[in-house]
């Protein structure tokens, strides 16, 4: 939806918080339910962490940028 809408569209800025929200709730519940609960017997728990430490960082960049601007497009 983001993608297909102008870029000066607000509702962009308010979908991009949105999925911010949804994305940080999925890694919270993963990370304090899921992971541990599968630890004992998964040995990619490890890896899946890493990759949610580099999806908050590409997170907190996503929402520095300004959804009108062209770096917004290109991250």
């Amino acid at each position: 939806r983001i993608a297909a809408m102008h870029r000066d569209d607000p509702e962009r800025r308010d979908l991009r918080r949105v999925r911010a929200q949804e994305l940080d709730m999925h890694e919270q519940i993963e990370d304090h339910l899921f992971y541990p609960a599968v630890s004992a017997v998964s040995p990619d728990v490890p890896v899946a962490h890493s990759e949610h430490r580099q999806l908050t960082d590409l997170l907190a960049a996503t929402l520095k940028l300004n959804t009108a601007s062209p770096a917004f497009e290109e991250h």
